[in-house]
């Protein structure tokens, strides 16, 4: 997808638009493809989910750092129900990372 739109701006000025969870997605994928380790070889049928408790746990941090981090948009949790969760993929990319 980034190639090809790599190759339309070499013909001319391209405009795209999009929202911050897109574009959060599209850099996560990027990474991961860059890594070698596109969603499309995942082995897992479903994604993970980790709590806040757990991601501060997992990553060493505490509550404020982590409410940082979102606030940033780095680590962005995703709404089940009226639930805030964080994507493994996420916090794993974040730890590889090293942000």
């Amino acid at each position: 997808m980034i190639q090809n739109l790599m190759n339309q701006a070499r013909m001319g000025t391209i405009t795209i638009t999009v929202n911050p969870q897109d574009l959060h997605d599209m850099i996560v994928l990027a990474v991961q493809e860059a890594v070698g380790q596109s969603k499309k070889d995942d082995k897992q049928p479903h994604r993970t989910y980790l709590t806040s408790d757990e991601v501060m746990e997992h990553l060493n941090i505490s509550r404020s750092t982590l409410d940082r981090k979102r606030k940033m948009g780095i680590l962005v949790p995703v709404k089940i129900g009226k639930l805030n969760r964080y994507r493994i993929e996420d916090v794993e990319l974040f730890e590889r990372l090293g942000e």
